[in-house]
C-alpha cells in the first residue's frame, strides 16, 4: 500500500520538525460510499474528502486480477483524475513498485515542480530522501543513492573494525 501516493502533492504536505512530508490516506480510505453524511477522516490532513479520491498530483494503482492488467486512477492534467491501463507488468529484476513509479514518474514530476510558492525552499522528503523545491526528482533519487550507498560503506567499515568480513 502506498499510502501517500493519492495525495501526494506538495501542496496537500505539512511540515514536521521543518520537513515537507506528504499528507496520506487512512484506513478509511477503501470504505465504500457513505449513502449519508457521516464525518469521516480519510486521509491525516483531512484533503482527501471521499473514498478513493485521487488529488491533483496524485495517483492509484490497482491490478485487475481478470484481465491481468495494472490500471492507474491519475490527476496529472486536465480538470479531473483519469484512469489508463498500464497493461500486464512483469516484475522480472526490479520490484513492482520501480514498475508503478516508472509508469508514472514522467507526469507526477511535472506536478511536483509545480509546487506553490510557500514551499520553496522547504526541504521535501521524497521516498526516504530530502531534496528542495528547486531540485528535480531525478536528483532526489540520485541523493537517495548516494545515501545508501554511504550507509552500507558505514557497515562494511564498521563490521571490518570489529572482525567481521
Amino acid at each position: 500500500m502506498e499510502v501517500c501516493d493519492p495525495c501526494e502533492a506538495p501542496g496537500f504536505g505539512y511540515t514536521v520538525n521543518g520537513i515537507l512530508v506528504s499528507d496520506f490516506y487512512t484506513p478509511r480510505y477503501f470504505d465504500p460510499p457513505q449513502a449519508v453524511a457521516i464525518p469521516v477522516r480519510y486521509s491525516f490532513q483531512g484533503h482527501l474528502t471521499e473514498p478513493r479520491q485521487v488529488l491533483r498530483g496524485g495517483y492509484l494503482s490497482w491490478h485487475d486480477p481478470v484481465t491481468n492488467h495494472w490500471l492507474q486512477r491519475t490527476f496529472f492534467n486536465g480538470l479531473g483524475p483519469t484512469t489508463r491501463d498500464l497493461g500486464v507488468l512483469s516484475a522480472r529484476g526490479v520490484s513492482l513498485r520501480e514498475l508503478i513509479d516508472r509508469a508514472s514518474l514522467a507526469e507526477s514530476r511535472k506536478v511536483l515542480k509545480e509546487a506553490p510558492a510557500n514551499l520553496q525552499g522547504l526541504t521535501c522528503a521524497v521516498a526516504g530522501s530530502a531534496f528542495s523545491g528547486e531540485d528535480r526528482l531525478e536528483d532526489a533519487t540520485v541523493k537517495k543513492a548516494e545515501a545508501l550507498r554511504a550507509q552500507v560503506q558505514q557497515v562494511r567499515a564498521a563490521a571490518k573494525a570489529g572482525g567481521g568480513t
